[in-house]
């Protein structure tokens, strides 16, 4: 029997069609892709409307459920953020036909929330996208997780996220790793950047750790960068050049999630492209300084997490022509990683091929 909050949270036919606004990043994205799993799992939920950024749409293709992605535009959306044009525009027709609706974001959205409550006529709930400070070291999913569990009347509990990449964006990315002379899982990808450079590892730490990566998996690396990266072109290219590498900047999140998939081992710093690499399964080693990594490291057995200090004075600190490897040991998590690339698998599983 279906309990009397989960009913009302979601509307009188229990929540056939779901709405969700969600504007963060790529991070933020994939940390809450467990509650859509978790509703469709334990609660029988077919269907998704996203309002998002509709290059995450890519990520969801090979889901069991049905997901209809919404640009977060137009007259409606706009209206909100206006005194009076919010109580009378036209409420758009997909917005219509959701049972419920729940907006992600942080404590600057609760006036648009109630307005948006105002307009519809189902259940409108606010949840915070991540904790504060003082809400504790809770990770971003379970923070959620808990929010939707008080909204509902009923647990609702998450498990790790998973991205399954699209088979058309797999075919691409075999044919790229044809034409570049790699093999699924016969690569390891590398990616250097942030979204701030507070959060980037200081280079000559990122060299030291090549070095030692390229000794023990003999494998060559394929170092992605996206448009925030620039600054960090330089150092990546010469990177690519030592340790028989390539730079790849122009993949969609598509064929980057691909890319990842068919990786044998990965490295980055706290950023979008590691928690989509965990998302699909493979081993990675990711580096957090500023940020808490009980909040907000990519999950799973396969993902191991390295804690480091630095300023980010200490980023681009030496000529990056410099070829000398700084001499210091690496970090026990380093030598634990490598250890998880010496017993990962050879062959990408069933469903990637």
């Amino acid at each position: 029997m279906e309990q009397a909050g989960f009913r009302s949270a979601f509307g009188r036919d229990g929540g056939r069609r779901l709405g969700f606004l969600h504007q963060g990043a790529l991070g933020d994205f994939v940390l809450f892709l467990p509650v859509l799993d978790a509703l469709y799992r334990r609660e029988g939920v077919p269907a998704f409307h996203l309002w998002t950024r509709p290059i995450y749409g890519s990520l969801l293709e090979e889901k069991p459920y049905e997901v209809h992605v919404h640009a977060l535009s137009g007259p409606f959306w706009d209206a909100l953020y206006h005194e009076e044009a919010w109580k009378t525009v036209p409420v758009p027709e997909e917005l219509k036909g959701v049972e419920a609706f729940f907006w992600m974001g942080q404590s600057g959205a609760r006036d648009l929330v109630a307005r948006l409550r105002e307009r519809l006529s189902v259940p409108v709930h606010w949840i915070r996208s991540f904790p504060a400070e003082d809400d504790g070291a809770l990770p971003v999913a379970a923070f959620i997780a808990k929010q939707l569990s008080a909204a509902l009347g009923r647990p609702v509990d998450p498990g790790l996220p998973e991205v399954t990449p699209s088979r058309e964006a797999r075919e691409a990315v075999r044919t790229w790793l044809e034409f570049q002379g790699l093999e699924p899982k016969g690569y390891g990808v590398v990616h250097v950047g942030s979204g701030g450079r507070a959060k980037v590892w200081p280079f000559p730490r990122w060299e030291r750790l090549l070095s030692r990566l390229h000794e023990a998996a003999g494998t060559p690396l394929v170092f992605t960068t996206g448009p925030a990266d620039e600054p960090y072109e330089p150092f990546v290219d010469r990177m690519a050049s030592k340790f028989n590498g390539r730079r790849v900047s122009d993949f969609d999140l598509g064929r980057l999630a691909a890319l990842l998939a068919w990786a044998r081992f990965y490295a980055g710093c706290d950023s979008g492209v590691s928690h989509l690499t965990a998302a699909v399964g493979t081993p990675s080693l990711v580096i957090f300084g500023p940020t808490d990594p009980r909040v907000w490291a990519p999950q799973g057995p396969h993902v191991q997490i390295l804690r480091d200090h630095w300023g980010p004075e200490d980023v681009m600190d030496r000529d990056a022509r410099s070829e000398a490897p700084p001499p210091d040991a690496l970090p026990e998590e380093c030598r634990r990683f490598f250890r998880n690339i010496a017993s990962a698998p050879q062959q990408p599983g069933a469903s990637l091929r």
